[in-house]
């Protein structure tokens, strides 16, 4: 029995499954069914009440828990590709071990 060859086939099986849960992850996050860790968590600003009228509020043009949402996904996505990308060299180098010894 040629154990590279055994291997080659447990790699691959190994990136597969890495691709297909992370796509997993990816699909139940953005469709609502799983929040993103909670990386970023800003908190909220008071506005200054102004006291005469030349003085203006301070507006909040995007809301911190917006912030926090779209920092959070876009770290997620990140790491998300980085787990697929993984799981694709791991894949590939199981296919070149298969490939050497076919």
């Amino acid at each position: 029995m040629n154990y590279d060859k055994v291997i080659g086939y447990v790699l691959l099986v190994a990136g597969l499954c890495l691709i297909i849960y992370s796509a997993h992850l990816a699909y139940s996050t953005f469709t609502g069914a799983k929040s993103p860790p909670e990386i970023f968590e800003l908190k909220d600003v008071p506005s200054v009440v102004p006291t005469d009228q030349t003085q203006m509020p301070e507006v909040n043009v995007f809301p911190p828990s917006f912030l926090n949402q779209m920092g959070n996904l876009s770290v997620y996505s990140l790491l998300i590709m980085l787990l697929m990308m993984a799981g694709g060299k791991i894949a590939d180098l199981g296919i070149k071990m298969i490939k050497k010894l076919g």
